[in-house]
């Protein structure tokens, strides 16, 4: 485990949120359109799911502010995993390069 999967692990045990990794995960890039660019890259959140109105999404740190998020799309429940920032990273880079 490197660091930065340890340091994930710890943020997620110590703020009760669930911990997911993310090698190999190639989510829809059209989940983009629900969080736009500048936030994910600046949060470090990748979208990874849309099921039944909740959008599941990847984040570095657990105090992650999605207020312009939850006003965009008020009726959108959102929930939150922690997972390596540098997953994160990958997995927006897979998803812009996916959709072009």
């Amino acid at each position: 485990m490197n660091k930065s999967e340890r340091t994930a692990l710890e943020l997620a045990l110590e703020s009760e949120t669930p911990y997911q990794g993310l090698r190999g995960i190639k989510p829809d890039p059209n989940l983009l359109l629900y969080l736009p660019a500048a936030i994910a890259r600046g949060g470090e959140i990748a979208p990874l799911s849309l099921r039944d109105n909740v959008l599941r999404l990847a984040c570095a740190t657990p105090d992650i502010d999605l207020a312009a998020l939850r006003t965009r799309f008020p009726r959108l429940a959102l929930e939150l995993c922690i997972s390596p920032a540098q997953e994160i990273r990958d997995v927006l880079v897979g998803m812009k390069e996916r959709s072009r």
